[in-house]
């Protein structure tokens, strides 16, 4: 589980580090993903009972944010590699979005 805290909040400044590499950015990405998941799910939870009207408010909330995530990272990722519609990279994040 990762928790949203100040260990993780901004960690996209990683990337502006002189020694990061090409890498830093799939995890930095992927760190963000994983928050935006686990946000969900323990705003979800418990999972017993049924299905609460404000559920609906963080379902709408997560698309948006997984929609935003997307659009951010697509950017990024396009403008790093060349060709990045055939990239890995890009290929990967599109199936995890």
């Amino acid at each position: 589980m990762l928790k949203d805290d100040e260990s993780i909040q901004n960690c996209r400044y990683l990337l502006n580090h002189p020694l990061a590499i090409e890498d830093d950015m799939r995890l930095v990405s992927t760190v963000e993903l994983i928050a935006i998941r686990e946000r969900v799910h323990n705003a979800l939870a418990p999972f017993e009972g049924p299905v609460r009207p404000e559920h609906f408010d963080e379902l709408h909330r997560a698309d948006n944010d997984f929609k935003h995530w997307y659009a951010s990272w697509d950017v990024a990722f396009s403008r790093k590699y060349e060709n990045a519609g055939m990239s890995y990279c890009r290929d990967r994040y599109e199936i995890r979005a």
